[in-house]
């Protein structure tokens, strides 16, 4: 195996690590501690989740990898299709979010329970939208660079949710556990509905 797929595989634990780790509570509070308010943090971890992000996704570019299919038509416009999709659901949701997440606002929020809109048909949908554009850009540029980035942010996603369903139940209790019976995790059940 390449040494460059290996280098790409850990870089991506490792950004998977850190953006976690940031995201605990007990970090906010040791920033807090040294002074740094929630707004002012909410913007540092974006900066360093966005630069993170155009460092691997820059590297991954520049890596040789073999090509694992031919692409066909019907794989090229699948992927489209999947990119397509996927890129409008993270959009809906980014924007859903961006007011609660960017640390720009001065109001302090209290968090709400967001269950219209995607949220309706899965509780996490922007990790869905996310699973779809990955898949379709899988597609459109079948490379073992590519299956080896998008399977670990498919493992890490999959932990994570665990961890953030926890929070989770942890400020909204009762009302998000009722929402976890009636809405499943990624996928939507359409066919039950």
């Amino acid at each position: 195996m390449d040494f460059n797929i290996v280098i790409l595989f850990v870089g991506w634990c490792i950004y998977g690590l850190v953006h976690s780790v940031l995201a605990t509570t007990a970090v906010k509070q040791f920033a807090n501690n040294l002074g740094i308010k929630l707004g002012a943090y909410k913007v540092i971890y974006n900066v360093i989740a966005v630069v993170g992000l155009y460092a691997l996704i820059k590297f991954q570019t520049t890596v040789s990898s073999v090509r694992l299919f031919s692409s066909t038509i019907l794989i090229t416009t699948l992927g489209m299709f999947l990119t397509i999709v996927g890129f409008a659901v993270m959009l809906i949701c980014i924007f859903k979010y961006f007011k609660q997440m960017n640390g720009f606002s001065q109001e302090v929020n209290q968090p709400t329970l967001i269950i219209s809109g995607l949220h309706r048909f899965v509780r996490h949908p922007l990790y869905t939208g996310t699973f779809i554009f990955i898949a379709g850009l899988f597609f459109l540029f079948p490379f073992m660079a590519n299956l080896v980035s998008i399977s670990v942010i498919i493992a890490y996603t999959l932990i994570a949710i665990r961890f953030e369903e926890k929070k989770l139940i942890l400020t909204f209790g009762e009302d998000y556990i009722s929402y976890q019976k009636r809405v499943p995790k990624i996928l939507p059940d359409f066919w039950k509905r």
